[in-house]
Parts: C-alpha cells; structure tokens; sequence
C-alpha cells in the first residue's frame, strides 16, 4: 500500500482532525463522498488532489468495494 497520504488531517466536515488513513478503516465511503464535492475540490485543493491519489491505493479501492457491497444489502 502507497501510505504517503495516509496521515493526511482533514480540515473540515464530520471527521475534522482525522487521518485519511484513520477514516478509511471504517468511513472509507464518507471520503469517496467528500472528493465528489465540488465546494471541497475548490475550497482545498492541494488536499483534494492528495485524497485522489490516497483512494486510487489497490487496498483503499478494495475497502471502497466492500464498503460499497455491504451498503447496497441494506
């Protein structure tokens, strides 16, 4: 796994002060949500493209699925 964007702080919104790497564990679909958000790509744009790159990680993808499948059986 590429971690360089693992300990990056989010600055705004619900997990405010959390890691990526903290809130992928078990929110991984709240940062999927959060880079889809225009407001977040213009207003922070330097950590937009860092939670870009962190989701494109081949373990981040694979917990983004499984999150994803577990949400559509409810």
């Amino acid at each position: 796994m590429d971690r360089r964007f693992e300990n990056e702080t989010v600055r705004v919104g619900k997990y405010k002060g959390q890691t990526f790497g903290e809130i992928a564990q078990d929110h991984v679909l709240y940062l999927d949500w959060l880079v889809g958000q225009k407001w977040f790509e213009s207003r922070y744009a330097e950590t937009f493209h860092r939670l870009l790159e962190f989701l494109n990680d081949k373990e981040i993808e694979r917990r983004l699925r499984l999150e994803l499948d577990e949400s559509e059986e409810y």
